[in-house]
């Protein structure tokens, strides 16, 4: 299973800001295979910077983000109720900071067909500064609206929390929906990597989490390569061609992760999966069995 397009936007968040480049893609697949039902999934992101981001540093130089996604996903077998059998997932991001200042603004579709329904794209643009800030302690806090899809625009909080110790090393956010990242030894050869994100508060697969070991066996300018191996709950959710209509693909499964840097390896037995539908708002759900994914990331910077 691959998360949804707006995290691959985020990670490439990251690693912009450590890679000091102007600009980088990123190229991904994916395969997933539960009792005869496959998906395959294909991405790609495009992201441009200039600086380099120093969040942690209120006196840092500007910074300036943005990047453009695209993915696409097909299941094999047909779906349930006449829904179609392949989805487009679009996501946009821009992040400028100058010193205690910031600003993000998103825009996501996650649909059969975009551009035919303008209801599928959500959109959201917040501004944070940095209330407090010390050695080890980072806290961004400011507000925003969103809006998009079947909601109409409402204002929303933006929190950024973050400690780093040699102990630990934690980071909170909040723009619609809460989430969480927590590393205990970041600094150690083995840590312990803890994840967990709300995408809605409806049902239990709404709730996104990762539980892991990781291990770098290298120091120096070696030490970005890891490996990780752990237990996820993961999942991809569209809406369909249809008002008030969606599919949502779910799984529970134990993983194991090369990351290589500029390649990452991921795969997995996948031991809970449903094929979630929702119609006219009533949620039904049906089990699809235990199975199998794997999925390649590729990152190129100039």
């Amino acid at each position: 299973m691959k998360n949804t397009i707006i995290v691959a936007l985020f990670v490439l968040v990251w690693v912009s800001a450590h890679a000091r480049t102007d600009v980088l893609t990123m190229a991904g697949y994916g395969y997933m295979d539960v009792n005869g039902q496959v998906e395959r999934s294909f991405s790609g992101v495009l992201a441009v910077q200039r600086g380099e981001d120093k969040t942690a540093d209120v006196n840092g130089i500007d910074y300036l983000f943005a990047s453009a996604a695209y993915g696409n996903y097909r299941y094999a077998s047909g779906l349930d109720y006449g829904h179609p059998d392949e989805f487009h997932s679009i996501g946009a991001v821009l992040n400028y900071k100058k010193r205690a200042h910031e600003f993000l603004a998103v825009v996501t579709s996650d649909s059969a067909d975009p551009f035919k329904n303008k209801r599928t794209f959500q959109a959201g643009a917040v501004y944070g500064y940095t209330l407090l800030h010390s050695d080890n302690f980072l806290l961004v806090v400011g507000g925003g609206a969103a809006g998009g899809g079947q909601f109409d625009i409402i204002p929303v909080p933006y929190i950024m929390a973050r400690y780093d110790t040699a102990l630990i090393s934690a980071k909170f956010d909040f723009i619609t929906n809460p989430s969480l990242e927590i590393v205990v030894l970041p600094e150690n050869t083995i840590s312990i990597l803890l994840d967990t994100r709300a995408d809605g508060f409806e049902q239990a697969e709404d709730v996104y989490f990762t539980a892991a070991l990781r291990y770098r066996p290298f120091s120096g300018d070696m030490e970005f390569i890891n490996f990780s191996a752990g237990v996820k709950s993961d999942g991809n959710q569209f809406d369909t061609t249809a008002k008030d209509t969606a599919f949502y693909m779910h799984a529970y499964s134990a993983f194991a992760e090369a990351d290589l840097g500029l390649i990452k390896l991921n795969g997995g037995y996948i031991f809970d999966s449903k094929e979630i539908y929702t119609n006219n708002n009533e949620i039904t759900k049906k089990g699809t069995g235990t199975g199998y994914y794997v999925s390649a990331t590729a990152l190129f910077a100039f």
